[in-house]
């Protein structure tokens, strides 16, 4: 045991909580090893070297989780789309590259997106969502972002594509707006799809979410050997936020 590991063992213990020592302690270096300000100097010298990296394009992307975890994957967003003013700002002071109003608006055509990655507004896929609205799903106020996401991505064309949604979509119309994402785009793509429990997999939230990922057929063989990550964490040893906090 590292004395990283055997120091996290002792504040657990001392909270009173369960813990995976090793698992517990790499979550930490994780989150550790690079500060927003970290990452924007590092973003910064990425954009002015002539280095090749590979590029992510950002739609709803809201307060920048999915675009700090594309980063630390190794991608470097060339830009994205958020309607929220102060999210905007944020993509903007962090990154310095174009970010968009509207999603469904004119976009960027000069360069071909390796990767795309998107969550649309889940709201009108969701329980109490279809619970408390007339309308939901596709012809939800926000609904139908979900289904016509598929037009950009066939219109940018990337290499690979992660979708996000709520996992009670598969039970809105039966999961008609799932399968018509899915047979949409699945003509110029391999796809994959899953309903994962993101707990089981680091994160602190007790939520089921809808994964659709694809890769391009020009990759070949490529496209067919993707496998969703197995879960790190189960039920005798799911985390805690208490895990990563840190003090006031």
């Amino acid at each position: 045991m590292t004395p990283e590991e055997r120091r996290v063992q002792g504040e657990l213990r001392q909270a009173g909580l369960g813990y995976e020592p090793s698992k517990v302690a790499s979550l930490r270096r994780w989150r550790d090893s690079r500060s927003i300000s970290v990452l924007h100097n590092a973003l910064r010298s990425a954009q002015l070297s002539k280095i090749l990296f590979y590029s992510v394009v950002i739609l709803a992307a809201g307060g920048l989780l999915d675009t700090i975890a594309a980063v630390q994957a190794g991608f470097l967003p060339i830009w994205g789309t958020e309607i929220c003013k102060k999210q905007q700002a944020m993509w903007k002071t962090l990154l310095n590259t174009p970010i968009h109003s509207d999603t469904f608006g004119p976009l960027p055509d000069k360069h071909r997106p390796i990767y795309l990655k998107s969550g649309q507004p889940c709201i009108d896929f969701t329980r109490q969502g279809a619970a408390n609205r007339f309308r939901h799903g596709r012809d939800g106020d926000t609904g139908w972002m979900f289904t016509r996401q598929v037009d950009i991505i066939k219109d940018k064309n990337p290499l690979a594509f992660c979708l996000e949604m709520t996992d009670n979509s598969v039970n809105i119309h039966n999961g008609s707006e799932v399968d018509e994402v899915i047979d949409s785009l699945s003509r110029n793509y391999v796809v994959h799809y899953d309903l994962i429990d993101v707990w089981r997999h680091g994160d602190f939230t007790n939520r089921r979410r809808l994964f659709i990922v694809g890769l391009h057929r020009e990759l070949g063989s490529f496209a067919y050997s993707f496998k969703f990550p197995d879960p790190q964490f189960n039920e005798s040893s799911a985390l805690k936020a208490g895990h990563i906090a840190v003090p006031d």
